[in-house]
């Protein structure tokens, strides 16, 4: 799938620092050590964790702009806004 070559490729920089941001890690509802593990082996190859990714990668970008205040939109030291949310496996987003 051509997601593969754009997150393997230009993205890749960005999805990195995305998913090593305070906001990322802050999040309700993944746990970032499972993503980084997802990550890490979707850049060694793994094949078929693309999807896992991109809707963590489009989740965190959904929160930044519909979640945050303007003033936090992509400030990297902005708090969560979801204190109550329950967080999700990522194993359960990654077998999907």
């Amino acid at each position: 799938p051509p997601e593969v070559s754009w997150l393997q490729g230009p993205l890749r920089p960005w999805i990195t620092q995305v998913f090593a941001s305070t906001q990322f890690k802050h999040r309700e509802w993944t746990d970032s050590r499972e993503v980084h593990k997802v990550w890490a082996n979707f850049l060694a190859g793994r094949t078929g964790l693309h999807t896992s990714v991109w809707r963590w990668l489009s989740l965190e970008m959904w929160a930044r702009v519909c979640l945050a205040p303007r003033t936090e939109l992509f400030h990297e030291n902005a708090p969560s806004t979801t204190p109550n949310a329950t967080k999700m496996p990522a194993q359960s987003i990654a077998a999907n």
